[in-house]
């Protein structure tokens, strides 16, 4: 996956008006530069994410919800009074 990283100058609106307020916005009067991801592909990004979750080798398989659900009851055995 391609992307770059570019430093920009950021300022934060701080305004007092609702739709505004805590916005960042590029500014180039600020002396405030940031990393800025550029050239990034979303659309593949979550395509590779999809990918990585849906693999049985490194995702833990449960059997049904109550089988979880019973998971949850239980303390962890580094927990238990013996």
């Amino acid at each position: 996956m391609e992307h770059s990283l570019l430093l920009k100058p950021i300022s934060i609106i701080a305004d007092n008006t609702t739709s505004t307020d805590g916005q960042v916005v590029v500014n180039e009067q600020s002396a405030n530069l940031v990393k800025v991801l550029e050239d990034f592909d979303s659309d593949e990004y979550y395509s590779r994410v999809a990918n990585h979750l849906g693999n049985m080798e490194r995702s833990a398989v449960i059997g049904s919800f109550t089988e979880q659900r019973a998971s949850w009851s239980r303390q962890p055995d580094n927990l238990r009074v013996r």
